[in-house]
């Protein structure tokens, strides 16, 4: 009886022990589909079917950067607060899974922050999050609480509707609806990249700035700075996503990216948005509608400047059409030139392009010109293993898989590690330094009025 009761017992720890053996693999099975592959297209009978009528197809085909096109017929349901683990393929066959790091669900649409009903946005709820430890596979080394830039995963849902990027080992894909029930997976060669179009700050501008704040070290900084978004009656009439919702999503992600814990903590505050009646056409395009909305006494950017006053927006970011650069903007925000034209075709140079505003340039080379601070610059590392790395500051065209480098979605800080070496350079490539200081003196140039 007794060597039964044993045998017994030993059966049932077997069987619980290999419960507990088995958890993590059904954990790494338990990712939740973001929808099926529907049959390859190629780009060409993609580009003949936008031409025949279907519009949606715009917004990838458009795109400078776009490659090879996977459609996709997804499952928006999925993109809740309850799904830890999402799956979605990339243009090697794989899945590839991520965890959830961040929800937010969809705010009331209300009339909050919008001038007039000619605005056109519709509030999204965000998924966000990074790769999952048993898909890392060879993947940098970095510990599991931290987060992984080298591949991630951000979804913006309206409705039955998805956009929204993802990152797969340093490789950029662009999700879109495109009508028909059917959303498109777009893998990016940065090697296709629009040029920057930066200006230098006047003189004079530089000489009446802002007097420097203390700034706070490590993740204790916190900077809000007040943003003013724009369309132009251009952008405006875009519709599927509408231009607005393309903006609002590009600071979403912006924010999320920045608060990960590598000593920067910034966020872009939407305090307004307004349909501007400025002009954006072939004849007036890219320098020139920065240049209006700084210098002319139109009707249209005498009413942003108003609105501007009113809201005490720190940042001006317009969104237009006829741009033939990744930006325009100023380098390094003064208060009279904090405005950035944001070209809404490249979604996926928002990043970089805000970088400039708030004083980043691009990479320190032997025999550059010394700026001051001499640590503005983006980062890219030496050679690991046969490859560099580069700072959201380094130019993405310049990073290619020809050239064995791979873009980060970080900025560079030599307080942090990479590959198990400083991230940055504390001479030629500290943007967090960089940003941290800029950051104070941006939000604070409505302070006390």
């Amino acid at each position: 009886m007794r060597g039964s009761t044993l045998q017994h017992i030993s059966r049932v720890v077997v069987v619980l022990l290999s419960s507990v053996l088995s958890l993590p693999i059904a954990l790494a099975q338990d990712a939740v589909r973001l929808g099926e592959l529907e049959s390859p297209v190629d780009r060409q009978a993609l580009k003949a079917q936008e031409t025949a009528g279907r519009d949606r197809l715009k917004i990838l085909l458009e795109n400078p950067v776009g490659t090879d096109i996977q459609l996709l017929r997804v499952n928006p349901d999925v993109v809740n607060e309850a799904t830890d683990k999402l799956s979605v393929p990339v243009a090697d066959g794989r899945w590839v899974s991520f965890q959830l790091r961040n929800y937010t669900a969809p705010t009331s649409p209300g009339n909050k922050g919008v001038e007039n009903a000619a605005v056109k946005h519709i509030p999204a709820a965000y998924w966000f999050g990074d790769i999952s430890p048993d898909d890392k596979g060879r993947a940098p080394a970095v510990p599991q609480s931290a987060f992984d830039t080298t591949s991630f995963i951000f979804l913006a849902r309206r409705g039955e509707s998805l956009r929204g990027q993802m990152v797969v080992n340093g490789r950029l894909y662009l999700l879109e609806d495109v009508g028909n029930g059917q959303h498109g997976l777009m893998a990016t060669n940065t090697a296709l990249e629009l040029p920057c179009e930066v200006l230098e700050n006047e003189p004079e501008a530089q000489q009446n700035a802002a007097k420097k704040v203390p700034v706070k070290s490590g993740t204790e900084a916190i900077h809000n700075i007040s943003v003013l978004l724009v369309t132009t009656p251009a952008t405006n009439q875009m519709i599927n996503p509408y231009a607005m919702d393309i903006m609002t999503d590009e600071i979403e992600l912006y924010n999320r990216l920045n608060n990960q814990g590598q000593g920067l903590s910034l966020n872009l505050i939407v305090v307004h948005k307004f349909v501007s009646g400025a002009k954006d056409s072939v004849f007036n395009g890219g320098k020139k509608i920065l240049s209006d909305f700084r210098n002319s006494e139109t009707e249209a950017t005498k009413k942003v400047s108003e609105l501007r006053d009113k809201h005490r927006a720190d940042v001006v970011i317009v969104g237009a059409r006829n741009v033939s650069s990744k930006e325009v903007t100023y380098q390094g925000a003064r208060k009279n030139t904090a405005f950035f034209v944001f070209n809404i075709t490249t979604p996926q140079s928002f990043l970089h392009g805000i970088g400039h505003l708030l004083g980043v340039r691009h990479v320190w080379k032997d025999g550059d010109l010394d700026f001051d601070p001499s640590y503005q610059h983006g980062y890219l590392t030496p050679v690991y293993e046969g490859k560099r790395y580069a700072s959201i500051g380094f130019d993405p065209k310049d990073c290619t898989d020809a050239n064995n480098c791979q873009y980060l979605y970080r900025y560079s800080t030599p307080k942090e590690n990479y590959m198990y070496w400083p991230f940055g350079d504390a001479v030629h490539g500290d943007e967090i330094r960089r940003l941290n200081e800029r950051a104070v003196e941006v939000e604070n140039f409505y302070e006390g009025l």
